[in-house]
């Protein structure tokens, strides 16, 4: 998922379901890394999922000030926990984050007195 942003703001990210394919109930971590993961918050950090269950990890964010335009990268990762976690052939999932921020900065340069108002 690719967002674009600019600086100070704070909105809606994106969402990710996750469906449980499997034969079992299974309990995932949610964990965000990269570059993205001070900026990004999940609505879910541990869910459990019952067979053929599906659950919906919203995602939000907050663009820091910047002086510059930064990219910020990184993974949301589902992590299998708990004892099916030495039975199962695939324990990790992933799904690609980006966020570009633009540096964005107002300045006023003209005029540079208020205007006044003739009723």
């Amino acid at each position: 998922m690719n967002k674009v942003v600019v600086q100070n703001e704070t909105g809606y990210y994106g969402s990710v379901d996750i469906i449980n394919t499997g034969n079992s109930e299974i309990t995932l971590e949610i964990i965000k890394n990269g570059t993205i993961a001070p900026y990004i918050n999940l609505s879910e950090s541990s869910i459990v999922l019952p067979f053929n269950g599906q659950k919906t990890v919203y995602i939000s964010y907050s663009s820091p000030s910047l002086p510059y335009d930064v990219n910020y990268t990184g993974y949301l990762l589902s992590n299998i926990t708990g004892s099916l976690s030495a039975n199962t052939t695939e324990k990790t999932r992933s799904s690609y984050l980006a966020m570009f921020v633009a540096a964005y900065d107002v300045r006023i340069i003209s005029p540079k007195s208020s205007i006044q108002s003739w009723a």
